[in-house]
């Protein structure tokens, strides 16, 4: 029925389809690295729930700061943009069947407020304080390579 459609799109922790709850979608960029929705408190109830090890699965397109949701995760696969064999290669991940080299490929940093430049405002030809390389600003959670 119609109310149940409604709460499961308004009650849905991750993202829903709204401009204004960090997610991207078409046409939209986000203006925050912080994990949309109730990411976050997912993370903390499901890590108090359970004694098993949490392994947290990031799928996204852009740089995430994690927020205490690091902490919460016993072990954090990243699989960026997976495409279309990207469940079968979560799968042979998490049943030990290949095991990555695991390094950041880009940098985690710990939240929006700790880029130099907002969102959207990357100059290429100063770095702006913001690449691996150049980044000037507090400790990242996790940083390039690492």
């Amino acid at each position: 029925d119609s109310f149940a459609a409604t709460n499961v799109t308004t009650a849905w922790p991750l993202c829903t389809e709204s401009t204004t709850d960090g997610c991207e979608s078409e046409a939209h960029d986000r203006t925050a690295i912080e994990l949309p929705g109730k990411q976050v408190e997912l993370v903390s109830k499901l890590a108090a729930a359970t004694d098993a090890p949490l392994v947290c699965v990031l799928v996204h397109g852009g740089a995430v700061a994690l927020g205490e949701a690091w902490t919460e995760c016993d072990a954090v696969v990243d699989l960026w943009v997976p495409g279309q064999t990207g469940g079968a290669a979560l799968a042979d991940v998490l049943f030990g069947d290949v095991s990555p080299a695991g390094r950041a490929p880009y940098t985690f940093y710990s939240r929006t407020a700790d880029l130099s430049a907002p969102m959207g405002e990357f100059d290429e030809s100063t770095h702006n304080g913001t690449t691996y390389r150049y980044y000037v600003g507090p400790e990242p959670t996790i940083a390039f390579g690492d």
